[in-house]
């Protein structure tokens, strides 16, 4: 039996070595296979220290401003999976690809930018440069967007903007579907908390998308909460299933009484 567990997180910050020890303890002890990680404001010394903490192996693309920055964190179970990584180098995108039985899935963590205008340019190039719709493809993060207005935002937050329909163009153009919302289908919850004047405002900025042919293998999706000391930002957690089931003995018959149907030949 094989099962990926994957979380995205924008970490709000993850430089502090206090902070990436409990983390990268949190990340083990719940089993995580694939973490996806955004505004980590990493640098190269940042890593140093990450690694010694993370077992398995870690991608990341660092920000020359030493803002942004994401990273990929692979579980010792499936770095021996990975076939190639890539990154931008702007600290907005990483990438592995990885075979997993006879599948080729192409594996991201995102992170669009806060003005409006950039993030349509953003998943413009999202789409034309950097995914490759003859894979399967897993792309979770933090898009600064909500897909529905109704479900995914609290009263006064987020409204919806012209890159709200480029967002959702970005997920119908590559034939993904938001997990969450697959086995959720009504669920209102929230993966980021801000106080203004006083009081929260709640929002779905987090997602992992899947690709629509991985549906099937999509079993659970859900928003766990942190502790103010991780982020502002919960936890965005999916675990995909790629049990493989014997086949057969079973006989299957064709009723050739279709074929006289000629809609049904059309």
């Amino acid at each position: 039996n094989l099962n990926m567990k994957l979380v995205s997180l924008n970490t709000n910050g993850l430089k502090n070595p206090e902070k990436i020890t409990h983390l990268c303890s949190l990340f083990i002890l719940l089993n995580f296979d694939i973490v996806l990680l955004q505004e980590t404001f990493w640098d190269t010394e940042t890593v140093k220290v990450c690694k010694t903490e993370w077992k398995g192996d870690i991608v990341y693309s660092n920000s020359s401003d030493g803002r942004k920055g994401v990273a990929i964190l692979i579980s010792p179970k499936f770095s021996k999976l990975i076939n190639s990584e890539s990154t931008d180098g702007e600290g907005r995108i990483a990438k592995i690809n990885i075979t997993l039985q006879d599948k080729i899935i192409d594996i991201f963590s995102i992170y669009a930018p806060n003005n409006y205008k950039d993030r349509i340019l953003f998943f413009k190039f999202l789409s034309d440069d950097f995914v490759d719709i003859s894979n399967q493809c897993i792309v979770g993060g933090d898009f600064n967007e909500v897909l529905d207005k109704n479900l995914d935002r609290g009263k006064n937050m987020h409204t919806v903007t012209v890159s709200s329909n480029y967002f959702n163009k970005f997920i119908a153009d590559n034939n993904l579907i938001d997990s969450y919302r697959y086995i959720n289908p009504n669920k209102r919850q929230f993966t980021r908390t801000q106080i203004r004047d006083g009081s929260p405002k709640l929002s779905r900025l987090d997602y992992i998308l899947i690709s629509t042919s991985l549906s099937n293998n999509c079993k659970y999706s859900y928003i766990q909460p942190t502790s103010s000391f991780v982020s502002d930002h919960n936890f965005m957690i999916c675990i995909l299933s790629f049990n493989s089931y014997e086949r057969g003995p079973g006989l299957w018959i064709f009723n050739n009484q279709l074929l006289k149907n000629i809609d049904y030949v059309h």
